[in-house]
């Protein structure tokens, strides 16, 4: 049982993304992953006894009985779940993106609010050192550009990719608090699966989303007038 200064944890969907949540809690100091919550058997068994945790079936029984809480289900069931989770004074820290309607996001705004809970989007980029070291290497940047393609795989397939997705936009990360930059940004894609943006107000930012392609592609880059500066990506996690 977890000591009274021990913060109980819990991962709600233990599939691709979630097992790497369960990994993480387990591993943390101060920390007790005390159960995993998903709908399949197998998904929820594999991952509880790799981690010497509690399986669980229905979520609901969780709610109330844990301190923090990661929401990895399919991007439809994140408001209930989360909702649920900071009503019952859990911190929650849910996977991207946070909803499926902005609605739905400022509702779990409000409730966390409400509650004093902390709800954080599992925007992993926004901590690659690369990203938070790049204002302090390139003072007046002309052109950043994104480029993230992948043969298509159905996880995910729950939404659509024209948003301003957190591996492939930099710009929005490393200048973040430059509104004279990033004033504005234009979107076009030729089918939900393909997207391009750009930011415009003194900077060129073009980024290209493709979930459809016929090969793997992650590459970022930022210009100054005297420098290119590429941009490093955190190596993919094993499991």
């Amino acid at each position: 049982m977890p000591s009274p200064a021990t913060l109980r944890a819990a991962v709600i969907g233990v599939g691709y993304l979630g097992r790497f949540h369960a990994q993480k809690y387990a591993a943390i100091d101060g920390v007790a992953l005390v159960a995993v919550a998903d709908p399949g058997e197998a998904a929820r068994t594999a991952v509880a006894q790799e981690l010497g945790t509690r399986a669980v079936a229905d979520w609901r029984d969780l709610v109330g009985h844990v301190d923090l809480v990661s929401i990895a289900t399919p991007t439809p069931f994140h408001h209930e779940v989360a909702r649920a989770f900071l009503a019952g004074g859990a911190h929650v820290l849910v996977e991207k993106p946070i909803t499926t309607t902005v609605a739905e996001a400022q509702d779990l705004i409000a409730v966390a609010a409400a509650h004093g809970r902390v709800l954080q989007v599992g925007h992993l980029e926004r901590f690659n050192p690369a990203f938070a070291d790049l204002p302090s290497i390139v003072g007046h940047p002309r052109f950043i550009e994104c480029h993230r393609l992948a043969p298509f795989k159905g996880r995910g397939a729950d939404v659509n990719v024209r948003c301003i997705d957190h591996k492939s936009a930099p710009a929005q990360y490393a200048l973040v608090d430059r509104p004279d930059v990033c004033r504005r940004l234009l979107e076009r894609g030729a089918s939900p699966d393909i997207f391009m943006a750009a930011w415009l107000g003194g900077l060129s930012a073009p980024k290209l989303e493709d979930r459809v392609a016929a090969f793997e592609k992650a590459q970022r880059r930022a210009y100054e007038e005297v420098m290119a500066l590429p941009l490093g990506i955190l190596p993919k996690v094993q499991g």
